[in-house]
């Protein structure tokens, strides 16, 4: 059975494994081995506790993929001074649980938070890898799960509010 949730500081093992599993085995990605790096990740999720939201999906209790979302603040304007927006960043899901529903769960998941954070806009960047079509994969989730504009294919506008 599928859950997806937000993760918490007790997630960090799994979010650093998805991870590392990601960009060193799957990319070749060289540096820290995988104890390092979930002690990295630790610090860094903490340190960015309030910028960074993570997502994970588990089928029964293994984590198979993760998605992030970095809140930034914008500029303010004189209609609306508060303004912030979402980039979703690091979606991935393990090699054998893909094209079954994860990543489209995940994002959903990301979408409706933002939406009940109040952001702005949502901004989806896909990025080519060279080992994967990956940039493609998240071109059709993004076209699943939301109503990302035609005209401009990285943004969502999921809230707007006047302060």
């Amino acid at each position: 059975m599928l859950t997806i949730r937000r993760g918490d500081p007790d997630d960090v093992v799994h979010l650093a494994s998805l991870r590392f599993e990601w960009r060193s085995r799957e990319r070749g990605e060289k540096g820290l081995d995988q104890q390092s790096f979930e002690k990295e990740l630790k610090e860094w999720t903490r340190e960015h506790e309030n910028s960074h939201v993570p997502f994970l999906a588990f089928e029964t209790e293994r984590p198979v993929g993760m998605a992030w979302l970095a809140v930034v603040d914008r500029i303010p304007g004189p209609e609306f001074f508060v303004r912030r927006s979402g980039y979703v960043q690091s979606v991935y899901v393990v090699p054998n649980q893909r094209s079954q529903g994860v990543g489209t769960a995940l994002m959903v998941h990301l979408v409706g938070y933002a939406r009940n954070a109040e952001l702005d806009y949502l901004w989806c960047i896909p990025v080519r890898s060279p080992s994967s079509s990956i940039g493609d994969s998240v071109l059709r989730l993004r076209r699943k799960c939301s109503n990302f504009a035609e005209s401009s294919p990285l943004e969502q506008r999921t809230h707007r509010r006047r302060t």
